[in-house]
This record gives structure tokens, C-alpha cells and sequence, in this order.
């Protein structure tokens, strides 16, 4: 019974000081290890392997590799186009050591006990199994819950849905196969955001997706695989997994801008007839000295952007001011600085963006925006 001893000090220890909650991982991991071993060995439970061949993959190892790899080349990919920031971590020899221990400790000691438990409790406890383990790794950052509506929207999207998603998946590696399994996603995935000295810049949604997007393939991949129906291996199947994948890439990096162009959907009837609301508008990425009057634009004004037409252009200084005006107002806008311009509309799809506005909509009325 020492496990579950093992775990509730390892969830205690984020609660210590800050130098000693990092510290105290090391030690913590290296016991849940060997607890889980331990118990594992003395009750005869199988953590470390189970023969099992998966119909389109060798073995659920090869399948928690191949999603790793996936999910690390995805984030650089994206890196390439978006950019790099510096990593935070430590690179002196002493800084890497002591990360590579505090990493290694903590994966090992994790994965051994989720396959122990999961192992004990059996398939219909991978849920179970998984929010308990959600709680017990991330119950400290629980503490300090959002109150804000869109701080809130953040918290679940950027940490509890990519977390809890990983944790199925780890869960379900760890039941079919053990230990192996688990750790064969896991730690390429902790040790390329924890060892490589440059990280993807992106933005808070964009990296939820990719981190939640990845396991949850993982775990419906191996559900699938899992199915007693047999099913002939065939190449296409592989080509159209990497047709959509890549399909999935393109369309982000996309809606992201890293084109030059980026969607937007309209939400006011202020440029009507010319521009509906819920049209989406193809913005493209130009130079001040690239727009002229008649032009529509869109540009900052303080938390969202406008869409509308350039009216006048003026000279102040060496910057350029465009005075813009929505073809539906009577009044012209405040002026528009060149430093506050996104980019110019080159064409409009009617009317798909409307199930983005009513979801909008939908948030607002309850509450969850402001």
C-alpha cells in the first residue's frame, strides 16, 4: 500500500516553497517508482509490457512514438512560420542535469504508478484513472482559479482540456500495453519543451490546439485499433491520415496569418450593402504605401479591429494617417495611424461567419463574455 502513499506526497509537494517544491519532485518521483515497482512485482501485476499487435502499428509503442514525433514536428513547424522564443529553462551543465533528473524522476515515477492503477482497476477505470491523475498533477495550479470570463475560457482551453486529453491518452497507452507505452509519448514531448533551446512562439489557442489535438488523435487511433473487427492494412489508409493531417496544418497556419493572408468575420453592418454582417472578409498583410483611397481595411482600435473603407489618405511627417469611414455611416472614423493597420480586404465570403457570431452571441448572454 504504499503507492498510494507514494502519490499523495508527490501531489503534496507543489504546495512547499518554491525552491523545495522543485527539489522535492526528484525525491518524490525516484519513491512513487519504486513503490509502484515494488507493488507491482510482489502482486504479479504486468506494468512493463503486454504482447499486444495493433493492426496498422507494431505495437502501442510504436503508435505513442509516432504521435510524439508527430506533435514535436508539428510545434516546430509551426515555430518556422510564427517564430521562436527562448526557452526558459536552464542550459548550464549543472541547469541540465538537474532538469534531466527532475524530468526523468517525475515521468518514471508517474507512469509506473498509472500503470499499477490502471492495470489493478481494469479498462472501464481509463477515465477514472485519468481525472484522478488530471487532479493529483495539476491540483496545484487549481488553486488559483480565473474569475474573469475570458481568463476563465483561457484556464480551460489552454491548460485543463490539452492536460485532461493527454492524460486519457497516457492512461490508455498504459492499460493495453504498460509502462513502456506511456512513457514512449510522454517523455519526447517533456523533454523537447524542457531541452531545446528554442520554443515555438504561439499564441495561447493556437498551442491548446496542437496539444490537445495530438492525444486526442492518439487515443481514437488506438481505440480504433483496439476494435476485434480485423480490417486489411491498406497504404491509403496511412496517406489519408497524412493528407489530413497536413490539410490540418495548412489551415491553421492560415487562419493564423503566417501566409501574408487571415480570415475575419464581420460582426456589424456598418460597411453594408458592400460587406453583410457574419461575411468573412480575406485580409491580406500590405505596406501603408500599398493601400489607396477606396481601399477597405481593416485596423486596431483599441480591444477588437474594424473593417471599413479609406476615404482620404494623409501625410504626417513621414507617417501616413488614413481616414477611414463604414460605407452604411454617416461620419468618418478617428484617424487611422500606418502602425494600426492589419492589412487590406481582397475578397468576401457571404455569410459563413453567422454560426461564429450566434455562438458569440450565445458566450455573452451567459456571461462568459463580457
Amino acid at each position: 500500500m504504499l503507492t498510494p502513499i507514494a502519490l499523495l506526497i508527490f501531489a503534496a509537494t507543489p504546495f512547499l516553497p518554491s525552491l523545495l517544491s522543485f527539489y522535492g519532485k526528484i525525491p518524490a518521483g525516484i519513491f512513487l517508482a519504486f513503490s509502484a515497482y515494488h507493488e507491482a512485482k510482489s502482486s504479479g501485476i504486468p506494468i512493463f509490457r503486454k504482447p499486444l499487435r495493433l493492426k496498422n502499428f507494431q505495437s502501442p509503442v510504436n503508435l505513442a512514438i509516432y504521435a510524439a514525433s508527430l506533435q514535436i514536428i508539428i510545434l516546430f513547424t509551426l515555430g518556422v512560420f510564427l517564430g521562436f522564443g527562448k526557452s526558459p529553462y536552464s542550459f548550464t551543465p549543472l541547469g541540465i542535469a538537474t532538469n534531466f533528473a527532475y524530468v526523468t524522476s517525475t515521468l518514471v515515477g508517474v507512469e509506473l504508478s498509472r500503470a499499477l492503477v490502471v492495470r489493478k482497476l481494469g479498462d472501464r477505470a481509463v477515465i477514472v484513472v485519468s481525472t484522478l491523475y488530471f487532479f493529483l498533477l495539476y491540483l496545484s495550479d487549481l488553486r488559483f482559479l480565473p474569475t474573469a470570463p475570458l481568463e476563465i475560457l483561457k484556464f480551460l482551453g489552454n491548460d485543463v482540456i490539452p492536460h485532461f486529453t493527454q492524460q486519457l491518452f497516457l492512461t490508455l497507452l498504459a492499460y493495453v500495453y504498460g509502462f513502456r507505452a506511456s512513457i514512449a509519448f510522454i517523455f519526447p514531448v517533456t523533454a523537447f519543451e524542457w531541452f531545446c533551446p528554442i520554443l515555438p512562439n504561439l499564441d495561447w489557442t493556437l498551442n491548446a490546439m496542437m496539444k490537445t489535438a495530438v492525444p486526442a488523435a492518439g487515443y481514437a487511433i488506438l481505440e480504433k485499433e483496439l476494435e476485434p473487427k480485423r480490417v486489411e492494412v491498406k497504404k491509403e489508409n496511412t496517406l489519408s491520415w497524412v493528407g489530413f493531417l497536413t490539410a490540418c496544418i495548412l489551415l491553421l497556419l492560415f487562419f493564423s496569418g503566417s501566409f501574408g493572408y487571415h480570415p475575419s468575420v464581420v460582426g456589424s453592418g456598418s460597411m453594408r450593402p458592400a460587406i453583410e454582417v457574419g461575411d468573412v472578409v480575406i485580409v491580406k498583410k500590405v505596406s501603408a504605401d500599398e493601400i489607396r483611397v477606396g481601399d477597405v481595411i481593416q485596423y486596431y482600435a483599441e480591444h477588437y479591429t474594424v473593417t471599413h473603407r479609406v476615404v482620404d489618405i494623409m501625410q504626417r511627417g513621414e507617417q501616413k494617417i488614413f481616414i477611414t469611414k463604414g460605407d452604411a455611416n454617416d461620419v468618418v472614423d478617428d484617424p487611422v495611424s500606418a502602425d494600426r493597420v492589419v492589412g487590406k480586404v481582397v475578397f468576401v465570403i457571404p455569410r459563413i461567419g453567422l454560426v461564429t457570431l450566434m455562438l458569440r452571441d450565445l458566450l455573452k448572454m451567459w456571461g462568459v463574455l463580457p
